[in-house]
């Protein structure tokens, strides 16, 4: 036998590679004929046919998530709702006179920031909120350190997540 004839007992790699790609393509080609394959207007059907469920939580979401906000001076914050009108008496939290600061569920997405100032007025709002607004985060952040330096209380897993400095002064 020579080299000639050893093509053709033995496929080249290319032929066994475009047989492999042909075969595959038979078999997607028959589970297409056959109706097993989902096309693009299966999953537009099916996603207007369930429509009429994803509004409703779309807007429950919107509803719920517009009335979560803060308002910050230089020196407090409040939540959003508490601003009124009226003369009724406003929760501003003094962020510089913290008497406590915790983090609850820290090891969860829904982490939220619990803080209490000396006349025990408190807010507690979700971190990912404040931290997703730098200039907001600033504000409270500044206020959280300063407060932490002059002897608030705040356990050590707060400490070490924001990065706080111990009641010595030196940072955990």
């Amino acid at each position: 036998m020579n080299d000639a004839d050893a093509g053709h007992i033995a496929p080249t790699l290319e032929k066994a590679a475009w047989d492999r790609i042909s075969q595959v393509r038979d078999e997607f080609e028959r589970a297409w004929q056959a109706g097993t394959v989902p096309s693009i207007d299966d999953f537009l059907a099916t996603w207007r046919l369930t429509f009429f469920l994803w509004l409703p939580g779309a807007v429950i979401y919107y509803l719920a998530s517009r009335n979560q906000g803060f308002y910050v001076g230089a020196t407090w914050i409040t939540e959003r709702y508490q601003i009124r009108d009226d003369n009724e008496s406003r929760k501003i939290l003094k962020i510089y006179e913290l008497a406590k600061i915790e983090i609850r569920h820290a090891t969860r997405v829904d982490a939220t920031l619990r803080m209490v100032d000396h006349k025990k007025d408190e807010l507690e709002a979700p971190l990912g909120l404040l931290e997703g607004n730098p200039s907001l985060w600033d504000y409270v952040y500044n206020g959280i350190v300063h407060s932490a330096a002059n002897g608030a209380e705040i356990d050590t897993s707060t400490r070490e997540l924001l990065h706080l400095p111990g009641p010595g002064g030196a940072e955990v």
